[in-house]
């Protein structure tokens, strides 16, 4: 007889997934009956109360209920009384270990004190160097001092840019130094950001910086870069009559413009990334202006580790700083106390007995920079202080200092003004009589150029001339007719026949 087939377990998924649906509606109502009524819907076991300890004569009750003989009852009892002296031994050598631990605690917290106190002192050290030089740790730095002189290395032309409102607090001795060593190399200063100061102070800075070394003012945001394409591009035509290409290194502080100058020297893209925040720029970047030129995008390097001054240069974000407070101190020192009064509309703070911290109360109420209580947080209110200098809406522009020019100084002025049209250069004119320079002493003699420049314009026509085929005319020359097919006679040759004759 054949088995019967039983039937199948498959089912269709509509089916499935229905009774899975209700399983979790149903396990859902009971969770909320269970909420509703805890004492009804318990699905804990109860436990067996055993015989209450009121129940009188229990232990007979539950010696006489016992299914084991009395011999076994017996080991039971002995079983429990060494459990009772175990636990009682260990209760005895618990109470002689804390006695132990009693009687040399004091020692042991002299210890931890110690060890405690000493790793303090570790931590306060650390923290100190790393505050000392919040910029960047000393490996970093190293590498960015390598990459520095690598790019002095490799320029023939070194344009140390700087902050036309402060520039000597962004001229480095380190690369006038490394640059000079060099007679083959040249050093420009470019004063950049020229439009967020007067004109009259921007001449006194051309002045006092041009008694040194080449100095030409700049602004990305205007685009008046065509004086300095100029120069580097005349520098780049007479070095070697113009058979090498120049490599122009830009070097400088952190976020004092190196790459937005690259940006306007190029003009159809923007190769160079650029940002708000110090150190944007990580590594060198090569940027080809032309055939003839190659710029170099240096990475912004702090030298110098003066930390208020080097602060002060937007070469660190004011949430970094810790102590910010000293930093405003020495801000304020730098501006004029009406000018702060202006920018935040606060009354005058400079009769009080702190005035940094009374200009940072001050601050913090107009921008609402308060903490419990209503009292003005002075940190974070420096910390806004320093962000609006490094963007500046704080207006602050430096003067050169006084000096006298001694004999020297006043012949090198002079030999200056007669080699190099620096009018030319400030209209942004084309500069053709800047030649390149080191320091203060401006390289060649302007007839020699000038007539070396002459002769080579000269050549040059006269071999465009050859190569060109010429078209058929007829040339009259006294005494006769001369056609092509004759001779081939260039212009000069043509010149020199009609004196002849």
């Amino acid at each position: 007889m054949v088995k019967k087939k039983g039937k199948s377990k498959r089912t269709s998924l509509k089916d499935k997934y229905k009774i899975e649906r209700r399983v979790v509606q149903k396990h859902r109502k009971d969770r909320k009956e269970a909420k509703k009524n805890p004492g009804r819907h318990s699905n804990k076991s109860k436990k067996d109360p055993g015989i209450p300890n009121s129940w009188p004569f229990k232990e007979e009750v539950r010696v006489g209920s016992s299914c084991l003989p009395r011999h076994m009852l017996k080991e039971v009892e002995r079983a429990k009384e060494r459990e009772a002296q175990r636990r009682s031994e260990m209760v005895e050598r618990n109470r002689e270990f804390n006695l132990k631990r009693k009687n040399h605690t004091m020692s042991s917290m002299e210890d931890f004190a110690n060890a405690a106190q000493s790793a303090s002192a570790d931590f306060t050290a650390s923290s100190s160097s790393t505050s000392a030089d919040p910029l960047a740790s000393k490996t970093t730095r190293q590498t960015y001092i390598t990459t520095l002189q690598h790019t002095i290395d490799q320029s023939s032309i070194i344009l140390h840019i700087l902050d036309a409102r402060d520039p000597l607090s962004f001229l480095s001795s380190y690369v006038v130094n490394q640059t000079l060593r060099n007679s083959d190399k040249r050093l420009i200063l470019v004063l950049n950001k020229s439009d967020l100061i007067p004109k009259t102070v921007l001449d006194q800075w051309l002045t006092y910086l041009r008694r040194r070394h080449a100095t030409i003012p700049l602004s990305c945001k205007k685009g008046n870069t065509s004086g300095l394409v100029d120069l580097l591009k005349n520098y780049s035509r007479t070095k070697d009559k113009g058979k090498l290409s120049q490599v122009v290194g830009l070097v400088g502080y952190p976020n004092v413009g190196k790459s937005s100058i690259i940006n306007s020297l190029v003009h159809k893209s923007k190769p160079c990334g650029t940002s708000p925040i110090a150190g944007f720029t990580k590594a060198c970047q090569e940027v080809v202006l032309d055939k003839k030129l190659t710029l170099i995008d240096s990475p912004g390097v702090i030298l110098d580790t003066k930390s208020n001054d080097v602060l002060l240069r937007n070469c660190v974000s004011g949430s970094e700083i810790e102590d910010p407070i000293t930093v405003v101190s020495h801000l304020i020192e730098k501006c004029n106390g009406e000018n702060l009064m202006t920018v935040y509309g606060i009354p005058d703070f400079r009769k009080a007995k702190n005035p940094t911290e009374t200009f940072c109360s001050l601050v913090g109420r107009v921008k609402g920079k308060v903490g419990k209580g209503g009292v003005p947080d002075k940190i974070e209110s420096a910390r806004g202080i320093i962000k609006d200098w490094n963007d500046g809406l704080i207006k602050f522009y430096s003067v050169p200092p006084e000096e006298d020019l001694g004999k020297e100084e006043a012949t090198i002025v002079e030999r200056m003004g007669e080699e190099f049209d620096w009018k030319k250069m400030d209209e942004g004119m084309e500069v053709e009589d800047c030649i390149g320079m080191r320091g203060g002493e401006m390289g060649g003699d302007l007839e020699e150029f000038n007539e070396e420049e002459e002769d080579m314009e000269e050549e040059e026509e006269e071999e465009e001339e050859d190569e060109e085929e010429s078209e058929e005319e007829e040339m009259e020359v006294e005494g006769g007719k001369m056609t092509k097919g004759t001779k081939k006679f260039t212009r000069k040759e043509l010149e020199e026949a009609e004196d002849f004759f």
